[in-house]
């Protein structure tokens, strides 16, 4: 519905990392379009190195400019996937 109520769509930049010791995936996303933030329910997917899914999250609720989202995972991901199912208008880049 916001989409509808005013101009633009969500763009995100967003960055991982991971915590060996603490067996936590750590997800820092921020919205960089102009105007007031978007709120979005976002997905992570966490994949192994055959790019199997090992988790997938609830959809997690993002209300404010930059939020910080926290898994727990036993291993390292090769790679995380933002919204995997492509439900959501938006543009994600992810910050390496």
């Amino acid at each position: 519905r916001q989409w509808l109520e005013r101009p633009g769509y969500p763009v995100l930049e967003w960055r991982q990392q991971y915590d060996e010791r603490r067996k936590r995936l750590t997800v820092t996303v921020k919205q960089t379009q102009s105007g007031e933030p978007f709120a979005l329910p976002l997905v992570f997917s966490a994949r192994d190195g055959q790019n199997r899914e090992t988790l997938r999250s609830q959809p997690l609720r993002m209300e404010q400019a930059e939020q910080t989202f926290t898994l727990r995972l036993r291993q390292r991901p090769a790679r995380v996937v933002l919204d995997p199912a492509t439900t959501l208008l938006m543009k994600a880049t992810e910050i390496r």
